[in-house]
């Protein structure tokens, strides 16, 4: 309390107003030496410095002052600012160089405060009837103010713009572009280029192409004229930027700047942040192009081998951004190659390195396996399987659930050959499936790779069921039957539906599987296959069919006298219902036969776990 008093016993109106006239007028103007920086060296003049460099300039330094007593006393010295744009006279003929100076320092100060400004300035009508006019004086001196505008409105941009205005908006960036323009401006104007993009409202044009066309010609001209690696690499951030934005629309109009980046590529020699810039653009150029990339593999696939290869000491600077690029080229590729296929020879290494990018490498094989099945895993198998079971002991639950969404990946891509692959894997599938949360993704994934197992291989479940039963001390029916209670009480939470699907399906094939275990859950398994497909009828394989299909088949297994002794376990009503639904009868009423089933096999499951006799519930 005492020190707030202090504070405004100090910042009167006047001694605020005063401070804020003299940063601008006096701290905000240019200097001889910047102007003579701004001849002599361009680029270095429009760089920033960035991070701390504030800190230790003199004109930046003011302008933190300024925006943070700004941002204090708004309501004092707003209306004091919005009287100096007022004081600013129309560009009309020719002005002071005094006067364009004082120009930029009131524009600069707009645009610092613009935030603080929303409220204040109506900014639509001071862009149509002020800033354009300034961007058109052409008298060379008055660079100095074109450049502070275009700065100005790539301060505003994000903060308060109608969108009818957009288009001029480009209209005005595009001029500013123009190479007949002062270097200097020529850079500003792309940074608003970017802070336009880069902005929560950009929504891209109905008519893009029609700028689209000007902005990639106008920065493909600007990064080759440029010399400075900082500079470049900020030209290549904006142009990134577009093609992230527009897409597909960018083909038309890639061509130059498909062709510069290889020759950008050599020359980079040590300036390893400049050639992540060209492998970030390239990332957004493949995913524009789309297919259309291949043609660019013989430039993009050594590219990605410099950036991954742990032997090469720039990994390190390239590596996440040469996995994006990586994993974009095998999405966009629709014919594979020998050179590709090759290229996952330095996936391997890379696990070796910990988990850092273990979920990019996960999606780059992912990728592989979709693109290259056989080839793929027969090549590189034996070593994706080592270097996946070396990681799976250190990982937290999310790392496992990238690892077990690869498992299941082949699996679905090798149903019968993908279980024998990878059964170490298994293991820790099915001990999740035992042990796991109940409501979980990793949870879901792994009831969905013991499905695909049952369903395909058996053998391999079987074998797994006797290990798992050795480890424990027990027989393998008793982990078969702790597996199915986790199955069915962990069924409803699984997503999405068509997983669940999987597993009710999975859960139907087990009812011929002469397992006293899944007999004794008999009850739970066609509930929950009733119910689900009740929720989600329209598949490619009739649920019912099915189960009136494995009903049939598991009545010639047991016997009528075991079958109809097992059928009445279940309650009089929700049987009824039952038999309507296999009978393809009026389901009107499915949804109350599953709640009263529900509550039946509550019923059941406690007599069953000690073999009670069977109750008929009426």
């Amino acid at each position: 309390m005492e020190a707030a008093q202090i504070k405004m016993t100090f910042f009167t109106y006047a001694t605020v107003t005063e401070m804020c006239r003299r940063l601008v007028l006096h701290y905000f103007l240019l200097t001889e030496e910047e102007l003579a920086t701004w001849d002599n060296d361009p680029e270095g003049f429009a760089s920033d410095g960035g991070g701390e460099a504030w800190k230790f300039c003199l004109r930046q330094c003011s302008e933190v002052v300024f925006l943070t007593i700004f941002h204090e006393f708004r309501e004092t010295l707003a209306p004091l600012l919005l009287e100096m744009i007022q004081g600013i006279q129309p560009a009309e003929g020719s002005i002071s160089f005094q006067a364009m100076l004082n120009r930029d320092a009131v524009y600069t100060a707009v645009g610092l405060a613009a935030f603080d400004l929303h409220d204040e300035l109506d900014f639509d009508n001071w862009f149509l009837h002020v800033l354009i006019p300034e961007l058109k004086v052409s008298e060379p001196r008055y660079r100095i103010v074109r450049r502070r505008v275009a700065w100005l409105i790539g301060q505003w941009v994000g903060v308060k713009m109608s969108p009818e205005l957009r288009p001029v908006l480009y209209k005005t960036l595009i001029d500013s572009l123009d190479p007949s323009e002062d270097l200097v401006v020529r850079l500003t104007a792309a940074g608003a280029v970017k802070a336009d993009i880069l902005c929560t409202r950009f929504v891209v044009p109905k008519n893009v192409r029609q700028y689209l066309e000007s902005y990639v010609s106008l920065l493909y001209k600007l990064l080759q004229q440029v010399t400075e690696c900082d500079t470049k690499i900020s030209i290549l951030h904006v142009t990134s930027f577009i093609i992230e934005r527009v897409g597909s629309q960018i083909m038309p109009f890639a061509g130059d700047l498909v062709q510069y980046l290889p020759l950008l590529w050599e020359t980079c020699g040590e300036h390893h942040m400049l050639r992540c810039a060209i492998v970030t653009t390239l990332v957004q150029v493949v995913n524009g192009l789309g297919a259309q990339s291949e043609r660019l593999h013989p430039f993009l696939v050594p590219v990605v081998a410099f950036g991954v290869d742990v032997r090469q000491s720039p990994h390190v600077y390239l590596l996440e951004d040469c996995l994006d690029l990586w994993w974009a080229l095998l999405a966009n590729t629709r014919s594979t190659s020998v050179e590709l296929l090759q290229l996952a020879q330095y996936l391997f290494p890379l696990f070796e390195l910990g988990t850092e990018n273990m979920k990019m490498c996960l999606q780059v094989v992912q990728a592989y396996i979709l693109l290259f099945p056989k080839e793929f895993l027969q090549t590189y198998g034996d070593r994706l399987l080592k270097a996946t079971t070396d990681l799976v002991c250190d990982l937290n639950r999310e790392g496992m659930l990238f690892i077990m969404r690869m498992v299941e990946l082949v699996i679905r891509v090798f149903p019968e050959q993908g279980p024998q692959l990878f059964y170490p894997l298994l293991v820790h599938a099915l001990e999740e499936c035992l042990e796991g949360e109940k409501a979980s993704m990793l949870t879901s994934v792994c009831l969905s790779i013991i499905s695909r197992v049952i369903l395909h291989c058996k053998s391999c479940f079987t074998k797994l069921l006797q290990e798992e039963a050795q480890g424990k001390g027990c027989d393998a029916e008793e982990v078969f039957g702790n597996l199915l209670d986790k199955w069915i009480e962990k069924m409803p939470l699984v997503n999405p539906v068509e997983r669940e699907k999987l597993l009710a399906l999975t859960l139907t094939s087990i009812l011929t599987s002469n397992s006293n275990e899944s007999g004794f859950r008999f009850l739970g398994a066609i509930l929950f296959v009733y119910s689900l497909s009740r929720q989600d009828p329209v598949h490619t394989v009739a649920l019912r069919d099915y189960l009136c299909s494995q009903m049939r088949s598991l009545r010639e297994s047991l016997g009528e006298h075991n079958f109809e002794e097992l059928m009445g376990q279940v309650d009089v009503e929700t049987m009824q219902q039952l038999k309507t639904y296999l009978e393809g009868g009026n389901q009107s009423n499915g949804g109350g036969a599953v709640h009263a089933a529900l509550f039946a096999s509550a019923n059941l499951n406690s007599t069953t776990t000690h073999h009670a006799p069977n109750t008929h519930q009426t």
